[in-house]
């Protein structure tokens, strides 16, 4: 939910907290008294939007007076972030999506044999050290399915069909897995992928549709290499199709 305009005040603010909940996420868009009315002036005066300058200086004036008091209070008792707008759009709605989006990791598994080994140990470091929650997609779509939700119901729907989840369900598998990264709960923020995204088309889906992937993680295995790292084709395995020929 997007709480847009509340709290105005300290008291507000301290009325909504104890009364409602805690905010996830908090902002102010910061912008100059100046800008925001040469702004207003370039808007057509039948626009849903467009005050005229006399209320606009007046709800400045509001809003400043209130900040004196009110910004105090969310730096000390929110995560306040301010967000620069009199940057373009692109590069305000850039930030403020920088503080929103979560830190999601993919961890692959190499070709040595001992890499899938090695992929769990560092996961397992992961969740145990550094407070990340694995998202296994295997064992996620069959909770869905049991539990038969909306997006199980239509997994449970395709795969009857003949469809193959790895294949055909990149949509459905990423509408699922975006309901638990912005579910909301507090403090799950850094998550960790293992089996999904495995080619480039899921890893785009997920990305647009979805989260950007902080960083990738291929662990390769235990095998010592002297001088320099050597990666070798055999059979000319790569496929285009696959994740790890991009990366």
């Amino acid at each position: 939910m997007l709480l847009e305009d509340f709290p105005q005040s300290e008291f507000q603010a301290k009325f909504f907290t104890k009364n409602c909940v805690s905010p996830s996420r908090v902002f102010a868009l910061e912008c100059s008294k100046d800008l925001c009315q040469e702004r207003m002036t370039l808007m057509a005066q039948n626009d849903a939007s467009y005050q005229p300058s006399a209320i606009l200086s007046k709800r400045i004036r509001m809003y400043n007076e209130n900040a004196k008091h009110l910004m105090p209070y969310l730096e000390a008792n929110t995560n306040l972030r301010c967000v620069n707008t009199e940057q373009n759009f692109d590069l305000a709605l850039t930030q403020l999506c920088s503080y929103v989006e979560p830190t999601v990791l993919l961890v692959r598994p190499g070709g040595a044999p001992d890499a899938y080994e090695r992929r769990q140990q560092i996961i397992e470091q992961l969740k145990t050290c550094k407070g990340f929650k694995e998202l296994n997609v295997f064992s996620l779509i069959k909770e869905e399915t049991e539990r038969h939700t909306e997006v199980g119901c239509e997994i449970n729907a395709q795969i009857s069909a003949g469809k193959d989840y790895q294949r055909d369900l990149d949509h459905l598998v990423v509408r699922m897995l975006k309901k638990i990264i912005y579910s909301g709960i507090e403090g799950r923020d850094k998550f960790i992928l293992s089996d999904f995204p495995d080619t480039i088309k899921q890893t785009q889906a997920f990305e647009q549709d979805c989260a950007k992937i902080t960083a990738v993680i291929f662990a390769s295995g235990s095998q010592k290499v002297a001088d320099e790292d050597v990666h070798e084709l055999v059979d000319n395995g790569l496929s285009i199709d696959t994740i790890d020929t991009l990366l």
